[in-house]
């Protein structure tokens, strides 16, 4: 009598979660359950990111195109703006050297030395370099030439 009274006890007491079968069973569901779900997260990532790939390279074609369309109206597009900028820049310091230099051999190697100091902030190939330099180096001694004038 009183052992039975004891396993009542015991059963009413004991926790609800049910046997280790059961529980195990429980977690492989969950398991599956949050894996699918994560899955499923992970292919509509990789879907929007596709999407978005496909976006940006119509726009960078439709920009291509205007660009185009716009080098034959006559006007600019952003990257020619900021070269043409960039070289009346270039001008401005050309100018204020050649005002404090005496004679050309200083005026040239002040201004190599300063189109070295802005071409290693900027990454760009060698040739481009290269152009560059030449240009600029270019208009710096037809400057001190019309200066002479």
């Amino acid at each position: 009598m009183a052992r039975r009274k004891r396993a009542d006890f015991e059963r009413a007491t004991r926790s609800k979660k049910g046997s280790c079968r059961r529980r195990r069973r429980r977690r492989r569901r969950r398991r599956r359950r949050k894996k699918k779900k994560e899955d499923e997260e992970e292919k509509e990532k990789e879907e929007k990111e596709k999407e978005e790939k496909e976006e940006k390279e119509k726009e960078e074609e439709e920009e291509e195109e205007e660009g185009g369309k716009l080098r034959k109206k006559g006007l600019r597009t952003q990257v020619e703006k900021k070269m043409g900028d960039e070289k009346e820049k270039w001008k401005r310091e050309t100018l204020i050297i050649r005002d404090n230099t005496r004679n050309f051999r200083e005026f040239y190697s002040i201004v190599t030395v300063k189109l070295f100091q802005r071409l290693r902030k900027k990454v760009i190939s060698q040739t481009s370099i290269n152009v560059y330099k030449n240009h600029l180096i270019y208009s710096a001694t037809s400057m001190w030439k019309t200066a002479e004038q």
